[in-house]
């Protein structure tokens, strides 16, 4: 991630167009692989919603639909972020950050709190307990994306 990339590519077909287009690009070709992103949230619509605007943005997704599952999934696919809801079934957002955040660490993982609670006592418990940023809903695409994309840094 230190050098800049002469040509970003993402995709098996834009891949074979740029080297057909330009072999002379040798070893500065980099291959961009999407950055995987899990998404936890009980409510279905809200789920899809955000996993349609991600995967449209280039982003692998997974998904759960409560906080065990979530905490599960992270722990077997270790996404670059977890995007997760807090009032859950089975286990809250608070408790599945904070397992996380003990099991991962801090660099490893990003968590981003997207939920409909828009309290400030509710983003400083996400603070403290580890979460790298806080969105309330409703959210705009583009801001959701813009924190995203903050998270994982330029390369």
């Amino acid at each position: 991630r230190d050098w800049r990339p002469v040509c970003e590519v993402s995709g098996m077909e834009a891949l074979k167009a740029t080297i057909e287009a330009d072999v002379a690009v040798g070893p500065f070709l980099r291959l961009t692989i999407p950055a995987g992103l899990q998404v936890v949230d009980d409510d279905r619509l809200m789920l899809d919603l955000i996993c349609d605007c991600l995967r449209k943005a280039s982003f692998e997704v997974t998904t759960a639909e409560n906080g065990a599952d979530g905490l599960a999934a992270a722990r077997a696919s270790k996404p670059d972020i977890v995007l997760l809801d807090l009032m859950m079934p089975d286990m809250h957002g608070f408790d599945v950050c904070q397992a996380l955040r003990v099991e991962v660490g801090s660099d490893a993982l990003k968590i981003v709190i997207l939920t409909a609670k828009n309290f400030e006592v509710d983003k400083r418990a996400a603070k403290r307990l580890g979460a790298d940023a806080y969105i309330s809903k409703p959210f705009t695409v583009d801001g959701l994306l813009a924190v995203i994309n903050g998270l994982l840094g330029p390369g």
